[in-house]
């Protein structure tokens, strides 16, 4: 007798199960977007300039101060030996190595001015 009072129900529910999840939305007709082809992105807003050209300067001159008269440890055996066949400051027994000015200044000419 509930069979009578409610025949849709069985329909109902199996209409639902196979209408849900991604199987659905595939069976739906809905397309998938297109991709558009790779370009590469142009900012079109101008650099905001954070501090000026003597402020840029200044740091500078303070981090070649900092390289030549304190130093960087290096913790690597073999890279304080490259570094001191190419001329930086490596004492025997420590891990700090120091960097002659006019030695950065020359490698960092060799450096792309800019990269991507």
């Amino acid at each position: 007798m509930t069979a009578a009072l409610h025949p849709a129900e069985p329909a109902l529910a199996n209409d639902r199960a196979r209408r849900g999840g991604r199987a659905g939305k595939r069976a739906s007709g809905s397309a998938a977007f297109e991709q558009p082809p790779f370009r590469q992105l142009k900012i079109p807003l101008t650099p905001t300039k954070l501090v000026s050209d003597d402020e840029l300067e200044s740091i500078h001159l303070a981090s070649l101060r900092v390289l030549r008269e304190i130093g960087v440890d290096v913790l690597h055996d073999e890279a304080r030996r490259i570094m001191k066949a190419h001329g930086a400051d490596v004492r025997e027994g420590s891990e700090r190595v120091r960097f002659d000015s006019d030695m950065i200044l020359e490698l960092v000419s060799h450096c792309p001015s800019e990269f991507t």
